[in-house]
């Protein structure tokens, strides 16, 4: 009997880093039960490709050794000084060490949080003024908002470490125009001022309520009432204002316009806390710092927070599957197997004599090419944990010109072709 194989459809999530305790212990547990018959060896060598990467014990205790004798021998450098061919080592190893840190034994997941305490319009301020987040482990923080008025900065402190977030000033438009007043009288005169102010080649164009357009020049008296705007044209460039004729002459009731301040927005600035270790239970402070008669406007709070692996579970066990010689069967997997936390899943399922088994996406497929079958299982993933599926028989029976078809067990889903 030909041995099982492993389709080539299904991926190998890599393998976790361990301990040298944790390795012996896994191995010993995975050789008793080979050894007592409890799996396969084919299952035994698939237990290897996922948990240690297609390595045997002896492999992986060498590898950690030398992890060892690197993570000693940094400490031994680090005490001389270095030289630059030394110090690119040094960074090598150091760089090395942070990934095996950061990933062996860490975070396995994330989770985006928005924070709740803030209001639909936002959380606004008109000078310094510190606020406190109840947020906890965070690995990452970020906001959304807008500055007016002056300079300002959002600092994030963890505990008392401050992590700057976002700092800026808004800055004017380069080209603009702009009347003293937002309303008029009939008749009054009106004047224009243009910034650059030393810009000399201008030409101002009016508007009116019935949408003509005709040229303007300063002094200009308007008694049509309505609404006007002003078009300046620049050498490259155009600015636009606008302002109202009302149906008076009282020119004492003219309306001045108000200084107009220009905005800077800002979309998920996390400046220095784009990564954080974990602040666990550290208090979280939003430190806001602005210039008299800045305004600073938050719209948004967003961390990024570790969380748990939910390992996959099997919904719907899989049933025996009987199919003539030339017949195909299509599985969804993803109606037997589902993941608490949203993760896609990917799948490997042990081959069987006389079938061809492959699996796209979440589809199985099993085609009878000669009689036999067996025993086989499906294996979930979610790129960090492993499930089976229970066993179930694959029985393929007749030729080619048979015509018996494919059986359904019952709760299972399947798809038969000639």
């Amino acid at each position: 009997m030909t041995p099982p194989q492993f389709s080539a459809g299904g991926q190998h999530p890599p393998a976790p880093r361990r301990t040298r305790e944790e390795i012996n212990k896994l191995f010993d547990q995975i050789e008793a039960a080979l050894g007592e018959g409890r799996i396969t060896r084919d299952e035994y060598q698939y237990y290897l490709k996922h948990e240690f990467g297609g390595k045997d014990r002896a492999e992986l205790l060498r590898e950690l050794q030398e992890e060892e004798q690197v993570a000693h021998n940094k400490q031994h450098v680090r005490s001389k000084t270095p030289t630059p061919i030394t110090l690119i080592l040094i960074i090598g190893i150091m760089l090395g060490l942070l990934t095996i840190g950061f990933f062996g034994n860490g975070i396995t997941g994330f989770a985006t949080y928005k924070e709740t305490s803030v209001p639909a319009d936002g959380l606004t301020f008109t000078g310094s003024a510190n606020i406190t987040l109840n947020i906890t482990n965070t690995t990452s923080f970020s906001i959304s908002g807008s500055l007016s008025g002056g300079a300002g900065s959002v600092t994030l402190l963890v505990g008392s470490k401050p992590y700057t977030l976002w700092s800026g000033e808004p800055s004017p438009p380069p080209f603009t125009v702009t009347t003293p007043y937002e309303s008029y009288a009939r008749n009054a005169s009106i004047n224009a001022s243009w910034e650059p102010a030393n810009e000399t080649n201008v030409t101002l164009w009016l508007t009116t309520p019935a949408g003509t357009r005709t040229p303007f020049a300063n002094g200009d008296r308007i008694n049509v009432p309505g609404e006007y705007t002003l078009d300046a044209l620049f050498p490259t460039a155009k600015a636009s204002t606008t302002f109202i004729v009302r149906n008076d002459t009282n020119s004492s009731r003219n309306a001045p316009r108000a200084a107009r301040s220009a905005v800077v927005q800002f979309t998920n600035a996390c400046g220095e806390a784009c990564s954080l270790n974990e602040t666990g239970n550290e208090t979280l402070t939003l430190a806001v710092e602005l210039e008299d008669g800045a305004t600073l406007t938050i719209t948004g709070i967003t961390v990024t927070q570790p969380r748990a692996n939910t390992a996959p579970v099997m919904t719907t066990p899989l049933g025996d599957v009987a199919l003539s010689v030339g017949e195909s069967v299509s599985i969804n997997l993803d109606e037997h197997f589902s993941d608490a936390d949203g993760d896609v899943l990917l799948y490997d399922v042990l081959h069987v004599q006389g079938a061809t088994m492959t699996i796209e996406g979440s589809t199985l497929t099993i085609t009878g090419n000669t009689a036999g079958g067996g025993t086989t299982r499906v294996y979930a993933s979610d790129a960090e944990t492993l499930t089976e599926s229970n066993p179930f028989t694959i029985n393929i029976t007749g030729n080619a010109t048979d015509t018996t078809g494919a059986t359904s067990p019952a709760g299972q889903n399947i798809t038969s072709k000639n």
